[in-house]
């Protein structure tokens, strides 16, 4: 009898503790949804610097410490021809001050440089073609957002983005990590 009261009192507090938690993550679901699409407008008007500002320091970061020494090395690489994603990230820096860009400039130089080269990334953003279907709260500090986005074919493709909080505010997380980004471009230059 004791083991079944024990079993109610943990569930009842679990269940409570779950209740609570799913309460207090429904007055951040706006939130998490705002940021989401605040991050899609800027990024399908093509302002890639603001953008940037919704993506988590940590990623930012990741790209200075990860994805900028690749891109320098890269520059200076002959086969960097081949791929304009270099010569259009550096566009209008001067050498010597290549290794001076923040994660917000290299976050918003790669969207540029991607998007020059594939241009049909910027449909890819547009609300227009996103349905949200809804938001997880993985944790108290993590959330995902669910949604179909509608290519430009008619179908409907199920994706998701993940989100986590920063100093009390929820910011985007980079689908491929930085430093996954950064092996990836180092193979295109061996």
């Amino acid at each position: 009898m004791i083991k079944i009261i024990r079993y109610l009192m943990l569930s009842t507090v679990m269940l409570t503790s779950f209740s609570v938690a799913v309460a207090e993550n429904e007055g951040e679901k706006d939130e998490v949804v705002e940021l989401f699409f605040e991050y899609l407008e800027a990024y399908s008007n093509s302002d890639f610097h603001r953008a940037a500002t919704f993506v988590h320091p940590k990623h930012l970061n990741d790209y200075e410490e990860y994805t900028l020494p690749v891109l320098i090395e890269a520059k200076s690489n002959p086969r960097s021809e081949q791929h304009p994603i270099v010569e259009v990230f550096f566009e209008g820096v001067p050498d010597d001050k290549a290794h001076e860009l923040t994660g917000i400039e290299i976050s918003a130089r790669l969207d540029n440089a991607m998007v020059s080269v594939l241009p049909v990334l910027i449909e890819s953003a547009r609300l227009e073609n996103l349905d949200i279907k809804s938001v997880v709260f993985l944790d108290e500090s993590r959330a995902r957002i669910n949604y179909d986005y509608l290519t430009g074919n008619g179908e409907k493709e199920a994706l998701e983005d993940s989100l986590a909080k920063y100093e009390g505010e929820w910011r985007i997380l980079l689908p491929e990590p930085p430093k996954q980004s950064a092996e990836y471009l180092e193979s295109l230059y061996q």
